[in-house]
């Protein structure tokens, strides 16, 4: 994503994984973040995945409101450092669907 003062934000897909999401601190807070989590979303097809460092809570939360939750946590090295990464996962929007059609014909 692109402002007149240049780059405020990208991020990298590789089939279901998003791999990268990266806000400018200049720009965090304005919602650019669940704006390119939404695009990035979109593209995908079936259930998506991402990995993130346990320690940023406020991805956590900005991924848990667009529907991951943690499914595998383990320790990985980040430029040489041990941290510990959470892998989050999400049902595709179809699958969401679907799950609601179930349940409402069910009750």
């Amino acid at each position: 994503m692109v402002e007149d003062n240049g780059v405020i934000a990208y991020g990298a897909l590789f089939e279901n994984e998003i791999r990268a999401v990266f806000v400018h601190p200049h720009s965090r807070g304005r919602g650019v973040g669940k704006i390119l989590l939404e695009y990035l979303l979109a593209k995908t097809r079936g259930a998506a995945s991402l990995y993130v460092a346990k320690t940023n809570v406020i991805a956590h939360r900005l991924y848990e409101k667009l529907g991951f939750v943690a499914v595998e946590e383990f320790e990985t090295l980040y430029n040489g450092v041990p941290v510990m990464a959470l892998k989050m996962e999400r049902v595709s929007n179809d699958s969401v669907q679907g799950l609601a059609i179930l349940q409402k014909s069910a009750g």
